[in-house]
């Protein structure tokens, strides 16, 4: 009876582990849904972005498209003279993530640009040349809580000119092994504690 007991609460109390820490929201995003699918200056409407620093503009569709055939994309330097950043609205859980972006450098031939991506505890750089594009992908380890932030590196030398961002997803990776949440340790340890004291109990039952 009590081995029963202890397995049930010990399925309990990992299955409340699973159940509050193992959530994330994953955010494909390659714009082509913004704004109606027009383009748009200085835009900061995105569905799953904030404009966290300067402006941005969203481009492409024939709106100053030096990239035809690529649905909208963002220059992340709007025409308000600053370097803009994007920070996702999705927080995201502890976990292993697989992230992906395809990136360009600036919209005119012979300015390079780059953009860091930048998380809590890391940040990856990434620079090219105007008008050559190129898809990244890599992986990155949460320990806590946090967003994800694109930013501008301010290369071009001209605040108006930005480095090009045509997508951007972050995908839990398939070996995510989330870290459990202080509220899901409190949750276990009640349930140890409680297998103890029914142990205890038992015991003392078997004495008398």
């Amino acid at each position: 009876m009590f081995v029963r007991q202890l397995r049930l609460i010990l399925l309990a109390a990992a299955g409340a582990v699973f159940a509050v820490s193992a959530s994330a929201t994953v955010v494909p995003d390659d714009f082509n849904t913004e704004n109606g699918g027009s383009g748009v200056l200085n835009y900061s409407g995105f569905a799953n972005w904030n404009v966290t620093k300067g402006s941005v503009d969203l481009i492409g569709n024939g709106f100053y498209d030096a990239f035809s055939g690529n649905g909208l994309y963002v220059d992340l330097a709007g025409t308000t003279s600053q370097y803009g950043a994007l920070t996702s609205k999705t927080v995201y859980g502890p976990g292993t993530y697989q992230i992906t972006l395809g990136l360009g450098g600036s919209i005119y031939s012979g300015i390079a640009d780059g953009a860091t991506v930048s998380w809590g505890t890391g940040s990856q750089d990434f620079v090219l040349p105007g008008l050559a594009t190129s898809t990244y992908s890599f992986a990155v380890t949460l320990t806590g809580p946090e967003q994800f932030t694109i930013a501008d590196d301010g290369l071009s030398g001209n605040t108006d000119i930005g480095a090009t961002l045509f997508g951007f997803s972050v995908v839990p990776a398939a070996s995510n092994s989330p870290v459990p949440e202080p509220l899901t340790l409190a949750i276990f340890g009640a349930g140890l504690l409680g297998a103890g004291a029914m142990r205890r109990r038992a015991a003392k039952k078997a004495a008398a």
